[in-house]
């Protein structure tokens, strides 16, 4: 059996993979600056001097350096991205009846919602949203929501979606809670978004 392939290489191998797997481009840049260069310096210093081979074996290390440290630059720019700041806001609106209904306005792209029945009888809901914001939120801030209040069909079941009844606004009444309660208050498109009290 071959030793390189043993315990020891397979927990080293591992490692590595782990170690890659945690730091990204960065990883794999100083990898590549530590070892590629390095073999190509080893064979410009072992080529015969003035030989064709020892003038392909500089370009190759000029080459192989040049490369490892744009990739240490792109590393160090995809890590200064990955940095960056994400601020998240979730909400609770409370006591959704069974004919009511909400979803983020299509183009919110970074909404996240859920409704969440409560036990019992009343069949009422909950509906629980998280906003993932590039920007600290801030009291002047608001979150769009579609809003429906579904009409029985036959048979005790919601008819299709129709056109929302409302959009609503759900206002940022205290920006240094990043978790908010509110209610709803009025009826079709009078509905309009409060703190819950």
């Amino acid at each position: 059996m071959d030793p390189s392939c043993g315990p020891s290489f397979t927990s080293a191998m591992s490692s590595l993979a782990s170690i890659g797997y945690e730091y990204g481009p960065f990883f794999f840049a100083v990898l590549f600056i530590l070892v590629i260069p390095r073999s190509a310096g080893k064979l410009y210093s072992t080529a015969a001097a003035g030989s064709e081979d020892k003038f392909t074996y500089r370009n190759y290390f000029y080459a192989s350096w040049g490369f490892g440290m744009l990739l240490v630059a792109s590393a160090v720019a995809w890590w200064a991205h990955a940095q960056e700041s994400h601020y998240t806001f979730t909400g609770q609106i409370v006591a959704l009846n069974p004919n009511q209904s909400l979803a983020p306005v299509s183009n919110d792209q970074n909404t996240y919602y859920k409704r969440w029945p409560h036990d019992g009888e009343d069949k009422m809901a909950d509906f629980l949203f998280a906003v993932v914001l590039d920007h600290p939120v801030s009291v002047s801030q608001t979150f769009r929501f579609n809003y429906w209040e579904l009409v029985p069909g036959s048979g005790g079941v919601a008819s299709s979606f129709p056109p929302p009844t409302a959009m609503l606004q759900v206002p940022v009444s205290d920006p240094t809670h990043l978790s908010q309660k509110y209610v709803l208050r009025g009826t079709g498109a009078q509905v309009k978004v409060v703190p819950f009290d």
